[in-house]
């Protein structure tokens, strides 16, 4: 069994721009209204809750073979999301990658709304690297 860890995540304020990176993946999720329990790889409800929850199904189809869920719960006070997440899927730098689809859709969301035209080479790969994002604008 893979024990589960919170990671704070100072930036991942934005519950469009988390589902528009989730997306950006290739992963599906579910919203609660109400925290939900997260499931093991062995089909086991956990302890731990998340109002955004991407199912482990949903990563071992895309990314890894023995994945936990991954959550994101709101943090009320410090309003933000925090990732809930197992240390296999954190060796797998799934969280990473989480992070970096939503640092890169708040670019590519801002750069669009300023004008510019956005060509980028992150495409949800399995192999986890850099994100090239590019903008054009003509003035």
């Amino acid at each position: 069994m893979s024990a589960y860890v919170i990671l704070t995540c100072e930036f991942v304020v934005d519950k469009e721009i988390l589902c528009q990176a989730l997306t950006k993946l290739g992963l599906q999720y579910e919203e609660h209204e109400k925290a939900t329990a997260l499931m093991g790889w062995g089909n086991d409800l956990r302890n731990q809750t998340a109002e955004i929850v991407v199912r482990k199904n949903e990563l071992n189809r895309k990314y890894t073979k023995l994945s936990n869920d991954i959550g994101f719960r709101w943090d009320k006070v410090n309003q933000r999301y925090d990732i809930v997440c197992s240390d296999y899927d954190r060796n797998m730098k799934m969280d990473e990658r989480i992070k970096q689809a939503y640092a890169a859709t708040a670019l590519e969301n801002e750069m669009k709304r300023r004008g510019f035209k956005i060509e980028n080479e992150f495409c949800g790969q399995r192999n986890f690297g850099d994100v090239v994002t590019v903008g054009k604008k003509v003035i």
